[in-house]
């Protein structure tokens, strides 16, 4: 997964994808959920990069379902994120800030004071 997120911000957007999708296929053959809900939160992460908007909040929600059903809080709240990001990249404000809140909420609560950070960056540019 590091590596399609490497391709992605490289450039190699097409490698980027064949590389997450194998890894969304590997995971869902062995059932690795967890694994599964990191590949899908890359996959979000790589087509939010594009002007695919509506495709990146599909990965990142199906990411936070599952993260969400494992108790995977750090993940879940790396969605919440993702998704702020993408809604503010085609202008959807108030989603964004809605987004944004939520992964400030659980950073804040997790102690995860860099990531909290940034939530609240993106949130003060926002408001």
């Amino acid at each position: 997964m590091n590596l399609a997120d490497a391709y992605s911000l490289t450039g190699q957007d097409a490698r980027a994808r064949e590389t997450i999708e194998r890894a969304l296929e590997i995971s869902r053959n062995a059932g690795y959920r967890a694994l599964e809900a990191r590949a899908l939160y890359f996959s979000g992460k790589i087509i939010a990069r594009g002007p695919e908007s509506a495709a990146a909040q599909q990965a990142y929600q199906a990411a936070f379902a599952i993260a969400l059903k494992l108790g995977m809080r750090p993940l879940a709240a790396d969605c919440h994120f993702g998704m702020g990001q993408s809604h503010q990249r085609v202008g959807r404000l108030a989603e964004a800030r809605a987004e944004f809140s939520q992964a400030t909420g659980l950073y804040r609560k997790m102690g995860m004071q860099f990531y909290l950070n940034q939530a609240e960056s993106n949130l003060q540019t926002i408001r």
